[in-house]
């Protein structure tokens, strides 16, 4: 067998195992009937489109804004609702998977062919697998949109570092932080390692690493600027939805309220009130033990498989390398 014709037959098996993922990721998107929780990223998009109407403005949002300018701006194209957002999803899960495996691709560029198909195939599995994985893409929630803009920030911050001059490569990256974080705001504090990131490039000099700082924010700032639009106009409902209403949301998930009391029983600047005797809420130790019981046999299988098809590859392989 010829060089070419290895690499077609590699060529096309790579195309068959990445379709049937997708294919599966695809189907994962429509797996379960509607979520509760899906109304509050679907309304707004649909009002966004049908209406004109925004998010703080015209109605309560305990998110980010940019899911509603996602998921409006498919709701323009499509006469449906629920489904064009849940493949967005799926779509950008899928795009993160493919950051992954090529990042693991470039990774293991010194193993054998057949051990890095292996590794890289069973890090597939592993990722889609996953119980999270499959609650991310089962719903139109904004989950995996931020994930897939930090993943495709991280590469190309991993770009940025084997040059001695990226800025066009930086201020992308701190686009996708921009839009994670507009996306969904516990994506936020990323900004810092991004920005600390940039004085680690080797191959910047001095002067090279400040400027791309000042890059790097502007991407991040030029991305937030729909938020940062809504929060000067509307400064209230954007602090409340975004800041006060989660405090809400924790004390009437820790604590046995009626509704209709409830409004005298927490402050949204402070939470809880004091004065109030409530039983004390669930210690920390008892709800990870039972996230544990509810999460990790549901991803035992997808790590069983990992390890039988990629451990074999990777240690020895792993070794060889390190000994070259």
């Amino acid at each position: 067998m010829t060089a070419s014709t290895r690499g077609r037959l590699a060529l096309a098996g790579t195309v068959a195992g990445l379709g049937a993922v997708f294919c599966f990721v695809l189907l994962q998107s429509v797996r379960y009937g509607f979520h509760h929780d899906e109304h509050q990223f679907i309304a707004p998009g649909a009002l966004l489109a049908s209406h004109g109407l925004l998010p703080y403005r015209d109605y309560p949002y305990f998110h980010m804004p940019n899911v509603a300018f996602f998921y409006g701006a498919l709701d323009c194209v499509f006469p449906y609702r629920v489904l064009p957002a849940r493949v967005l999803c799926a779509v950008s899960a899928f795009g993160t998977l493919l950051l992954l495996l090529r990042l693991g691709k470039v990774e293991l560029v010194k193993f054998p062919p057949l051990a890095r198909c292996a590794i890289l195939g069973a890090t597939a599995i592993l990722f889609t697998g996953a119980s999270l994985f499959e609650q991310g893409v089962g719903f139109a929630w904004n989950h995996t949109i931020p994930v897939f803009f930090v993943i495709a920030s991280f590469c190309l911050q991993l770009a940025a570092a084997r040059r001695e001059r990226a800025r066009w490569l930086i201020f992308a990256s701190g686009l996708g932080i921009g839009l994670a974080a507009g996306t969904r705001i516990s994506f936020a504090p990323l900004a810092a390692p991004f920005l600390l990131s940039i004085f680690l490039l080797p191959r910047f000099a001095r002067r090279e690493k400040i400027v791309s700082v000042v890059v790097l924010s502007c991407g991040m700032f030029v991305a937030l600027l729909p938020s940062f639009y809504l929060l000067a106009r509307y400064p209230d409902q954007f602090l409340f939805g975004n800041f006060r209403y989660p405090k809400l949301a924790t004390v009437w998930r820790e604590y046995p309220f009626d509704a209709d009391k409830i409004g005298t029983m927490v402050d949204p600047e402070l939470g809880l009130k004091k004065t109030i005797k409530v039983p004390p809420p669930r210690p920390f130790i008892e709800k990870f033990q039972d996230f544990a019981r509810r999460t990790v046999p549901r991803n035992i299988p997808a790590f069983a498989v990992f390890l039988l098809i990629g451990l074999p590859f990777a240690v020895p392989d792993s070794l060889c390398a390190a000994a070259a």
